[in-house]
């Protein structure tokens, strides 16, 4: 009997259908939330491809991005338990998308498309612009060729400034929760500066928090009549409030000197205005949704990029911007000084991708580098001597891990193994081989040739850097004056590898940008009087 009854059993699950991939998420898709289900979905797709044919959608490498955002240590781990894109795939799909200084054309565009389709109370938007303050820095990019830090209003050029601020504007719906930031800018100092004194006297506490209130209104119904949005109910209270705040501070004695207040009434003449002009196609109006509030958040969130950097340089922003305009992955600080909005952001990965033909910024200052090399004035002297001799040495052997070659290294080396020229002292030095005999051990002297090709690439660098880091296509620009000089053609020639002089001296010309960065940089923050102490120092002990 056990035995017909375990056959029956048997013959019974033979005879059921199989349960099939797509039954069981049909019925995961009823029982877990919308976020896990989605996940567990992809994590299916992905088991069932092989590793090297997996391709993942829009959605899955924004989810990806957003984890990796927020921990790469966390994301390693979770790789190892989850079929997840390795990091170089997050990092190469970014690479795709620019977001240079100005208005971002890829960002409009999407903007563009979305709203010519939507109703007409969704295409009520709201530009709102802040600031927020950078840390001064001069960096050259590599791959963009071009120094960054400076004053930059996109399409309009630059200036020679160093940069403290970024000017953000950012579109926020008026009906529908969502907000993309679409430009920033630059700039050298705060495009508006508020007073020192704050004109707000014991007996004006209570009005200004009840204006305050009704500029701040986020619901339709609130226990608070001030805090409701403006509607037909509320039309009356509202308006009479805000009109006698701004007949108040009229009456202010230095109402019209001071920023604060000049901006108040400004928001409370914009906020009447608006309601006038909307109040027949929307029912309600939060003034929430008029505030920088948004901006303060997303500018939490560019400094939650790297760790809590409260004051990012210019680099560090941009590339905080790209992450977070793009993808919209971090979540603003719960400590901020605005309240958290739920607006998301709007644009998506492949939508931006498709259009990042971001124009670059105009020069302001042009540099011709011409047929003929410039006219140098720089002045050189026995260290700069030494230091030309061992860097030139120090490229010659950097240069031999891509070629090796006899005929090249008799024109690039002086062939003896002692220092015996007063610019090798400190090839022969730092050999530490002993003082006597000075034997430059494997360290490599220079040969005449390339000495002088080094010092036209020093004088270039030194006397046109300044004028050259305005736009793009810096390295090129100053390699164009290089290369044509007569001692570099005499050296190229005379060697077999055309293009290992031209790597080196492009090798050169990155260490003097990043030079030059680094003491602007410094001289910023430091001040004149103390840019050159270390050097003093040094001075005086000799």
């Amino acid at each position: 009997m056990q035995d017909s009854g375990k056959a029956k059993v048997i013959e019974k699950l033979k005879r059921k259908q199989p349960v099939t991939t797509e039954d069981a998420l049909a019925h995961l898709s009823t029982v877990l939330p919308p976020k896990i289900f989605s996940f567990v979905r992809f994590q299916v797709k992905a088991v069932a491809a092989a590793p090297h044919g997996r391709r993942y959608s829009d959605e899955e490498l924004m989810y990806c991005l957003a984890l990796y955002y927020q921990g790469a240590r966390a994301y390693r781990q979770m790789r190892t338990r989850f079929v997840l894109p390795s990091p170089r795939v997050l990092r190469n799909r970014m690479e795709h998308i620019q977001t240079l200084p100005g208005f971002q054309d890829a960002l409009l565009e999407v903007l563009r498309e979305y709203l010519r389709s939507a109703a007409i109370k969704d295409r009520m938007v709201v530009l709102s612009f802040d600031e927020i303050h950078l840390r001064k820095k001069l960096t050259y990019v590599p791959w963009m060729d071009s120094v960054e830090g400076n004053e930059d209003f996109g399409a309009l050029g630059k200036t020679r400034r160093l940069a403290d601020h970024a000017l953000t504007f950012m579109v926020r719906g008026l009906t529908a929760r969502w907000k993309q930031p679409v430009a920033y800018f630059f700039s050298a100092g705060p495009t508006s500066l508020l007073g020192e004194d704050i004109l707000i006297t014991a007996e004006g506490l209570l009005r200004l928090n009840d204006c305050f209130d009704v500029l701040n209104s986020s619901r339709f119904h609130d226990a608070c009549r001030n805090k409701r949005a403006f509607s037909a109910r509320t039309e009356e209270d509202h308006t009479r409030l805000l009109l006698e705040t701004r007949n108040w501070l009229a009456r202010w004695s230095n109402a019209a000197t001071t920023d604060s207040v000049r901006g108040l009434q400004l928001t409370i003449n914009a906020v009447l205005q608006l309601w006038a002009a909307v109040r027949g196609e929307l029912k309600f109006l939060m003034t929430r949704r008029l505030s920088q509030d948004g901006l303060e958040n997303f500018f939490g969130t560019i400094r939650r990029v790297g760790h809590q950097n409260d004051n990012p340089n210019p680099t560090q922003f941009r590339e905080a911007f790209r992450k977070t305009a793009v993808n919209g992955v971090m979540a603003a600080s719960e400590h901020g000084n605005c309240e958290p909005d739920a607006d998301r952001l709007f644009t998506a990965l492949t939508s931006v991708a498709a259009r990042c033909s971001q124009p670059q910024s105009s020069m302001t200052v042009r540099f011709d580098g011409g047929p003929q090399p410039p006219v140098m004035a720089v002045p050189q002297d026995k260290i700069t001597d030494n230091v030309l001799a061992y860097i030139a040495g120090y490229l010659v052997s950097k240069s031999e891990a891509d070629h090796t070659c006899s005929v090249c290294n008799a024109a690039l080396c002086a062939g003896r193994a002692n220092a015996t020229k007063d610019r090798e002292s400190l090839i022969g030095f730092k050999s530490f081989t002993g003082m006597r005999s000075i034997d430059v051990g494997s360290l490599k002297v220079p040969s005449e040739q390339l000495f002088r090709v080094m010092t036209v690439a020093y004088e270039t660098a030194e006397s046109q850097v300044a004028s050259a880091i305005f736009g793009q296509g810096v390295l090129r620009r100053l390699m164009d004056c290089i290369v044509s000089a007569p001692e570099y053609i005499s050296l190229r020639e005379s060697m077999c590898a055309k293009g290992r002089l031209r790597q080196m001296m492009e090798t050169f010309v990155r260490m003097e940008l990043y030079a030059y960065c680094k003491g602007v940089t410094a001289a910023a923050g430091l001040g004149v009087n103390r840019l050159n102490r270390k050097l003093l120092k040094v001075s005086s002990r000799v």
